[in-house]
């Protein structure tokens, strides 16, 4: 158990020394093997960074759609108040479906349905880096 931490100050030494973090065989490989760390262990790390490099993609995935939902919640906030002006909940009219504006105002609220799925389903999984703010 002790022997993964007597590498502890080696590894942070090693890597204080450079910025370069990527261990697709660059000069960070190169850095983790004088530590001579096991075939296992760099496996592990590289596992390790390919996930965090799938989160950084998710969280970059999320950032682009968030005009298109603030687009589609736009479009959402403009069907509530023509709802409202003829006088008729935008809950009712939107299941009525009696008026020109309630089949965009469904396609609008699926699109924004299909990205909360996706955000959310990455949350669970933990496939998005944790931070205060992602958006």
């Amino acid at each position: 158990m002790y022997e993964h931490l007597a590498y502890l100050s080696e590894l942070k030494e090693c890597l204080g020394m450079q910025a370069v973090v990527s261990l697709d065989g660059g000069p960070a490989t190169a850095t983790l093997n004088d530590l001579g760390l096991s075939p296992q262990a760099m496996l592990c790390l590289q596992s390790a960074e390919e996930f965090e490099n799938g989160r950084s993609r998710n969280q970059d995935q999320i950032r682009k759609n968030k005009d298109k939902i603030e687009v589609e919640l736009g479009k959402m906030r403009k069907y509530k108040e023509n709802s409202e002006i003829r006088r008729v909940g935008y809950y009712d009219s939107f299941k009525l479906q009696n008026e020109d504006d309630d089949f965009p105002a469904n396609v609008s609220r699926l699109e924004l349905a299909g990205i909360w799925d996706k955000i959310e389903e990455m949350l669970k999984e933990f496939e998005v880096p944790v931070t205060k703010e992602f958006v």
